[in-house]
Order: structure tokens, then sequence, then C-alpha cells
């Protein structure tokens, strides 16, 4: 048995491999399960704009361990709420943290300082279930914090101006592992005119953003991939993580299809 669980995910991105995802609203193992079972490589959860029910979150991440899939969450940007969700949801078992809101290298160690054991961070040592296994107690010796500090993976989506100005200093940081943008939250703060990824003002952004986590030798957050050639344009561009896939848009798209269906079979009404 493994005493420190690997991130399958991160060792996949460490070795220049895309990875692909899906994000779930609505919080339940199975849906878990079935992306396992598809061969995704890890499940996200925004733990910022849905509910959070700690227990439903536990068992999506032991439905993740089971079928080998990285759980990935978003803790809000509330200061306090965030540090204290970053803590829990380390401490159930989750792997890797997708942080927005960070605007400059300061912002971003007090992150590392929650997420991160020392000498990294200012992380505790305490009885979650991340220091078991098995029912066993692990020993918290230097070397297995170490072993687990390694094991994650922090990224960010960078939603602000100021954001941007620092991504140079931001990925040059030791912890930050990934870089993408946030382009709603983005295109409010920057004062675009609208949410158009296409438009001048956010591919600038996007390219800034692209061209600092190359030079750090880290991976960019990519966008869709309906097709094969979008795909692989992308990941040629620097892009490795993927999550276009919803558990509600796509549950909404079968409905609006059997309704359809219905219809056209004349039994509209």
């Amino acid at each position: 048995m493994e005493i420190v669980r690997p991130n399958r995910m991160k060792r996949k991105l460490q070795k220049g491999w895309p990875v692909f995802g899906a994000a779930i609203t609505i919080l339940h193992p199975e849906l878990v399960e079935i992306a396992g079972a598809a061969g995704l490589d890890y499940i996200y959860m925004d733990l910022e704009h849905i509910p959070i029910d700690w227990n439903a979150l536990q068992a999506c991440v032991l439905a993740s361990e089971l079928h080998g899939i990285t759980p990935l969450f978003r803790p809000t940007e509330l200061s306090g709420q965030r540090e204290y969700q970053v803590q829990m949801a380390l401490d159930i078992g989750f792997q890797s943290i997708l942080l927005t809101g960070v605007r400059n290298p300061s912002d971003m160690q007090a992150m590392l300082n929650v997420a991160k054991f020392p000498p990294q961070g200012r992380r505790g040592v305490g009885h979650g279930r991340v220091h078991q296994r098995a029912g066993k107690r692990i020993e918290a010796s230097d070397e297995i914090l170490r072993e687990m500090n390694a094991e994650i993976f922090v990224s960010l989506l960078i939603e602000s101006a100021e954001g941007v100005e620092n991504i140079e200093a931001l990925c040059a940081m030791d912890g930050v592992d990934a870089a993408g943008l946030g382009h709603r939250d983005y295109a409010m703060d920057a004062g675009l005119p609208n949410f158009d990824i296409e438009q001048e003002g956010m591919r600038e952004a996007l390219r800034r953003i692209n061209t600092a986590a190359r030079a750090h030798g880290k991976p960019f957050f990519g966008g869709s991939c309906r097709t094969p050639e979008e795909l692989q344009r992308q990941v040629a561009e620097g892009a490795l993580l993927f999550h276009p896939l919803r558990e509600t848009a796509v549950w909404e798209r079968a409905c609006v299809a059997l309704r359809k269906t219905v219809a056209d079979a004349g039994f509209a009404g």
C-alpha cells in the first residue's frame, strides 16, 4: 500500500502530457465514478459557486481515489473562508487546488502557507484522513511531509488586471504549478466591454499568461476541445489542462434533445 497517494494528474503534466477533466456541481460519487471509468484524469469541484457539504465532498474524494482520478477543487475568494476551505479540502484528501483572487506573489505565498507543510508553507499536521491509510496513522516524518507536498498541485486562474501584470513573478514561484485566465471576472476587472474571449484585451491577457507559464516550464489552461485539430493546436501552444464538460450542461442537452424528439413525433403540448 502506498503511504502517500500519488497525484496521477500532476505526474502526467510533469511528463508534458495533456490532462482532461470534468466539472461537477452536484456532489455525488457516482458522477466521479463515471468520469474515472471513462478514463478522465481529474474531477473538478468549484467550492466558490456550489453549496458545500463536506460529507458529500469526502464521498467524491473517496470515489476518485478508488477509480484513479485526481480530485481538484476551487475555494472561495472570501478571506478567512478560503484558508479554511483549503485546509479542510486537503485534509479530506483533495490533491489539487485551483486558486482565483491571487493578484501578486504576497497573495500567492499566503495560499502556499496554508497548502504546504514546512518548509514550503505552514500547513498544520492534524488528524484528517489524509494522514491515515486503511485506518492506520501515518507517522508524519520530514520525508513523508515532503512527499505529501510534492503531490499537491496548485494552479492559478488569473481574474484581474493586477494579476496579469504580475504573472511573470507568479509563475516563477516555487509551488505554482500551472496558470490560466478566468476570462469573465477578468473582463469585469479590466473594464472590457463583454466576455468575448477573442477580443483584443482578452487575447493579450491570454498571451501574457501563456508566455509566462511556458517560460517557467508550467502548463497553461486550455479552452474547449471540440475537434482533434483544435485540441492539437492548443497543446502545441502550451495548453495541457482541459475540463470542457459540466454534468448539468450535458444533462440539459440530453433533456432538450428528448423534448425535440417528442415534438417531432407530434406530441408537443
